[in-house]
């Protein structure tokens, strides 16, 4: 079985491998380079809020109105304008609310003001919020009750029936109470009260706060409207409600806090149209600013964080389509998440630097709009889009097209950062879009009034401007690097493979030159290529010419030294002959009796050393011919009988008719050759067995003998020329060892393969001759 190896080019592309360190290498320069653009934006952003806030140090008429001063904010009770996006129609219908619904607060219980009565929730609560557009305040309240008592026509009273307060100070500071009491669904102004807090009496009525009261299945709905300027940042809203028309008392009020208490009062944060003007030239600064007082609530807001990217670039990064994958986590905080209550401002932190992009774009429209024209764009960006481009974005991330911007219409802003900034010290945070697909970097530095800090400006900036750079420069390092390594490997590759064919060509010119017998045959050319492979050529030309001249002169020594030593070898026997004619003594006799067996046994040693080289001629000059393999076998023991006739022979022929193409008078040489030996190694009562198995497409011969087993690891060498394990004391017959080893030459001259083992019993020593037919 073949040991697995590893090839000289497989090494080459092994070694070749480490050329990609060169590109993650660049990959994380780049990504360090990106982080220093991270460090630089997030200082930009921090000058960038230092310089807003300090355009509104100092100014506290900025913040006067719009309740910063208070100590702390009451969910509820301190209420938030909201801006408005158009103005609200007056017609009890909440529609134009909706998309305002996450805004509404719910009064109830909690909310009770006054209260004659076991409050049930089905008797009186409702859902309020307050909006603004340009000048002027809309306030919305949903109320459920079960029972609505409208004012009576002829009552002049306006207490003995549903209304609702509204109470608040004027620019002057002066408490001022309002109530609107309808006689039926329809458009509603409010009364202006005495200022006596104790009573509820009409003075006028006040035609600059209007509305509409609409009954519903619930209940009702009131929508309102009153000028900005009426009022400073005091404000309350509360319901009464009457069950019972025939006594008509009020059974509870439930509101924002007490109308009839000045110091009760709530404040409420309209986001001041001052800032927004100081702010509206920031909105071309590719940033979102928010400022907030320091109840973290927005009093101005000026750009969008969409286009916000940070970084200005150039390129087609938005003519690409690609699908992004995951990249690496960093260091940001999620979306901050707005709410109208402070304590349900929850915000977690996360230790993230590159999120997960989503696929911003699919392709549509029709096979051809998608289609790239070659002959337009040209072969290397068609290649760079198709190819390589959707590659590298299997590792880089893109910027996302568009994000969810959860505090697109937030009126509460929570962070460490601003929270850093509202104690004093400016910060920064990183933070998720609230879908994880961009990178929100925000920086706050705190507003000064009288050394007390006030409020902080927030700027926010995404960092898909330096993505979209990191990536430009990863493409470029990216195709300049792929270049170098596939060049590079090709170069290594086809070095390694010419290399390694010229090994493989010397190596099979090597084993072509010498025959499985070891007998040269061929040559190797020797290579004109200077350098190591051609020397190793050279050398090996040299070397074979030498081997094949010293064998040359081994193979014809045998037939050279027979023939110059039978010429001495008849002048000795003739001499003793002529001595033998003569009469000697008895003893001298016997000397000359052992002198011709000796010439004898030396003339038959230098017959049996000319056997082999003429028995390879006699195979080169044979004619092959069709003949039956059985009938060869059978007469060859037939002759084995007559020749040996004490010896017993067995012949088994499991095929008859059996036709080979060679030479019947060598195979029966061969057979010769192996009973020959079968015969001297088997004792005289003992059978030699001759048999013929298989099938016609693969037979063997089998010529088996008892009598000693062969000694261990001889099998193979035994089928060697001058091979022999006779004992040295049976010195009646010469032996060279060149039986079997003739018989070799004939098997291979028949393409069959011979070989000799022990009997698996242990009784003796078989032969096996396997042929295979062509």
């Amino acid at each position: 079985m073949n040991k697995w190896r590893i090839g000289l080019r497989v090494k080459l592309l092994f070694f070749s491998s480490f050329l990609f360190a060169i590109p993650y290498l660049g990959y994380q320069y780049v990504w360090e380079l990106e982080s220093y653009l991270r460090i630089g934006q997030e200082q930009t952003m921090v000058g960038t809020a230092r310089a807003v806030a300090t355009a509104l140090h100092e100014r506290p008429k900025l913040f006067d109105g719009q309740s910063s001063f208070v100590g702390n904010v009451r969910p509820g009770t301190d209420l938030y304008a909201h801006s408005m996006d158009y103005p609200i129609q007056l017609d009890g219908d909440a529609s134009d609310w909706d998309q305002y619904q996450a805004f509404k607060l719910n009064y109830a219980e909690q909310n009770l003001v006054q209260i004659q009565q076991a409050y049930r929730p089905q008797s009186l609560s409702f859902k309020h919020m307050i909006g603004r557009y340009e000048n002027f305040l809309y306030a919305l309240f949903e109320v459920v009750d079960d029972s609505l008592i409208y004012r009576a026509r002829n009552s002049l009273r306006i207490d003995r029936n549903d209304y609702l307060q509204v109470a608040m100070t004027d620019i002057n500071g002066e408490f001022e109470r309002y109530l609107v009491a309808p006689m039926q669904s329809g458009w509603v102004n409010a009364y202006l009260l005495q200022s006596d807090t104790q009573s509820i009496q009409p003075e006028r009525l006040e035609t600059k706060i209007q509305g509409y009261w609409q009954q519903t299945e619930m209940g009702y709905t009131i929508e309102l409207r009153l000028p900005v300027s009426m009022m400073s940042s005091k404000i309350a809203f509360a319901i009464t409600d009457v069950d019972d028309p025939q006594t008509r008392f009020s059974k509870y009020t439930v509101g924002t806090s007490d109308p009839s208490n000045k110091d009760a009062l709530g404040t409420i944060l309209i986001p001041s149209p001052d800032i927004e003007s100081i702010l509206k030239g920031l909105q071309y600064a590719n940033a979102r600013v928010w400022v907030i007082d320091k109840h973290m609530r927005v009093l101005a807001k000026s750009g969008e964080i969409q286009s916000s990217s940070g970084l200005q670039t150039q390129g087609s990064e938005e003519q690409r389509i690609f699908t992004d994958e995951s990249g690496k986590n960093s260091g940001i905080e999620p979306s901050r998440y707005a709410s109208l209550e402070a304590e349900h401002l929850v915000v977690n932190s996360y230790d993230v630097t590159l999120l997960q992009d989503e696929s911003d774009q699919n392709s549509t429209g029709s096979q051809a709009e998608n289609q790239i024209d070659v002959k337009q764009t040209g072969w290397w960006q068609y290649i760079e889009n198709e190819w390589l481009l959707p590659v590298y974005y299997k590792i880089l991330t893109k910027p996302p097209a568009d994000f969810v911007d959860d505090l697109e219409n937030a009126y509460a802003l929570q962070g460490k950062d601003i929270e850093q900034a509202l104690g004093g010290v400016p910060s920064s945070l990183w933070r998720l879009s609230a879908d994880k697909k961009a990178v929100i970097l925000s920086a706050a530095h705190p507003i000064y009034i009288d050394e007390q800090v006030m409020g902080a400006v927030v700027v926010e900036q995404t960092t898909n401007g330096i993505r979209t750079l990191r990536n430009q420069a990863l493409e470029k390092q990216f195709h300049f690097i792929l270049s170098v390594i596939v060049l590079g490997t090709l170069a290594l590759f086809l070095l390694a493979s010419r290399i390694s064919w010229r090994i493989r060509k010397l190596r099979n010119e090597t084993e072509s030159a010498i025959d499985s017998s070891g007998k040269i045959v061929g040559e190797i050319k020797a290579s004109v290529t200077n350098d190591e492979i051609g020397d190793l050529s050279r050398t090996f030309n040299s070397v074979l010419s030498k081997l094949s001249q010293y064998n040359s002169y081994l193979e014809n020594m045998a037939s050279r030294l027979s023939h110059e030593l039978r010429t001495p070898v008849a002048i000795v026997n003739s001499s003793l002959d002529n001595l033998s004619l003569e009469q000697h003594s008895s003893d001298n006799q016997v000397y000359i009796d052992r002198a011709k067996e000796g010439i004898a046994r030396l003339s038959k040693i230098l017959s049996n050393m000319s056997e082999a080289t003429r028995l390879e001629q006699a195979i080169q000059r044979s004619d092959i011919e069709e003949f039956y393999l059985d009938e060869v076998l059978d007469g060859c023991s037939q002759g084995y009988r007559m020749a040996y006739p004490e010896r017993q022979f067995s012949l088994d022929l499991k095929l008859k008719k059996l036709m080979i193409s060679g030479s019947p008078e060598l195979l029966a040489q061969m057979l010769d050759k192996i009973v020959a030996n079968a015969l001297e190694f088997s004792p005289d009562d003992s059978a030699i067995k001759i048999a013929l198995t298989g099938n016609s497409s693969a037979y063997k011969i089998h010529v088996s003998n008892q009598g000693p087993l062969l000694p261990k690891n001889m099998q193979k060498e035994l089928l060697d020329s001058m091979i022999s394990v006779r004992k040295e004391q049976n010195t009646e017959q010469p032996h060279l060892g060149l039986g079997l080893y003739v018989a070799k030459m004939i098997a291979l001259f028949h393409h069959a393969d011979i070989s000799i083992d022990n009997q698996t019993d242990g009784s003796g020593v078989v032969v096996t001759i396997s042929f295979k037919s062509r």
